[in-house]
């Protein structure tokens, strides 16, 4: 059985600091409610609607279609700061005929009335199983605004106080962020093996990551799900050279006697020698509370890798006077003082670490080196 009502209203507010703009005036308020289901059980789920018209002289008394279009006046909070804010603290509700109330997230109680008066939800008011705002204790219909009543605070205090309350949700969360120790990037070098390549070829980086990237947990927003996302790539070479890509890539399956292809991460030595390389990674942050969207985080954190080694190689060529079954020690021979050793644990770098200045792999002294003779140290340069 349905009912309705019409109550003609007129009202005068005044208000010292409004937040909110909305037509000034009501002529009147209708209440459809659906008491019951015809199976002996009371099942009300009313929903009232505020029906409004413009008492102006221009518009000839036609009604406003405007209302539930919440407006942002404080010059402290723009329009679309304002509808993020309502959409992170407010779950939005819809009248019969489309009007548009809120019902805080945050604060329990706490509404927006349909002319967009802040307020608290009426006691009688509860969630149906399937989530809608019903009449939780059956009386007589509620009416109008008894769904979500005026509260006699001051929408500017009322609107000041959550909306404090929100700012230090997201401060509380851009710490958060920040305080993260995302995965530690591993600069992995793709030849024939690592960390052997060739001069004058391209050597083609990637970056692997060990860790997470996330933190799950209860902060005052609620549940909450941070993420540091990879945006960037600095490759320091060793050699001087300098290069950003953004991308992480991966390994490339290329056989040994063919030359790397160029990639956005490759490199190319032109001298040879042993190096110290590094990437810094860097990650900007987004979150979510509990199911809803995600949203950026300002702000950036940088991590850097540890040092991989690149041993850079080139063919020299010599007329030899033996054949190394003859002499072991001839140039080149396995027996040779000046024969490269490829599994040299700390070799000696032939530009000194970007980053901890010292001259070999390992150390600053030089321990295990089995290439004592190869030549030491030289400046840094700038060429790539």
């Amino acid at each position: 059985m349905k009912k309705s009502s019409s109550v003609l209203l007129s009202f005068s507010l005044v208000f010292s600091t409004l937040y909110l703009s909305f037509p000034s005036a009501y002529a009147s308020e209708t209440c459809t409610t659906d008491s019951g289901s015809g199976n002996g059980k009371n099942h009300v789920g009313e929903t009232c609607v505020e029906s409004s018209s413009e008492l102006g002289a221009s518009d000839g008394g036609e009604e406003s279609n405007d209302r539930s279009q919440i407006q942002q006046q404080s010059p402290g909070m723009t329009e679309e700061e304002w509808k993020a804010y309502l959409a992170e603290n407010y779950s939005e509700h819809k009248t019969p005929s489309g009007e548009t109330y809120y019902v805080s997230n945050t604060t329990g109680g706490s509404c927006i009335t349909t002319d967009g008066k802040p307020g608290k939800l009426n006691p009688r008011m509860g969630y149906g199983e399937d989530g809608n705002i019903v009449q939780a204790v059956p009386r007589a219909p509620l009416q109008g605004r008894a769904m979500c009543t005026a509260t006699k605070d001051k929408p500017a205090e009322q609107i000041e106080q959550e909306r404090a309350s929100y700012e230090e949700q997201v401060a509380e969360i851009k710490r958060r962020f920040v305080e993260m120790n995302p995965a530690t990037p591993q600069l992995r070098l793709n030849d024939y093996p690592s960390p052997h390549v060739w001069k004058d070829e391209n050597a083609h980086f990637y970056v692997d990551f060990e860790g997470s990237n996330q933190y799950e947990g209860e902060l005052k927003a609620g549940h909450v799900r941070i993420e540091a996302v990879p945006i960037s790539y600095a490759f320091e070479s060793g050699d001087g050279g300098q290069y950003t890509s953004s991308v992480a890539s991966g390994k490339l399956r290329a056989q040994s006697q063919e030359e790397m292809p160029k990639t956005p991460n490759s490199y190319m030595y032109k001298e040879s020698g042993n190096y110290h390389a590094y990437v810094t990674v860097t990650y900007t942050g987004r979150f979510k509370v509990g199911d809803g969207p995600w949203h950026p985080i300002d702000g950036q954190i940088t991590k850097t890798s540890e040092a991989a080694l690149v041993r850079v190689w080139e063919i020299e060529t010599h007329n030899v006077a033996k054949l190394c079954t003859e002499d072991p020690t001839a140039w080149a021979c396995p027996g040779s003082k000046h024969r490269p050793d490829y599994n040299n644990p700390n070799p000696r770098l032939a530009v000194p670490d970007p980053h901890t200045g010292q001259q070999w792999h390992k150390d600053n002294v030089g321990s295990g080196d089995t290439e004592w003779w190869r030549k030491p140290a030289k400046k840094q340069t700038g060429s790539r």
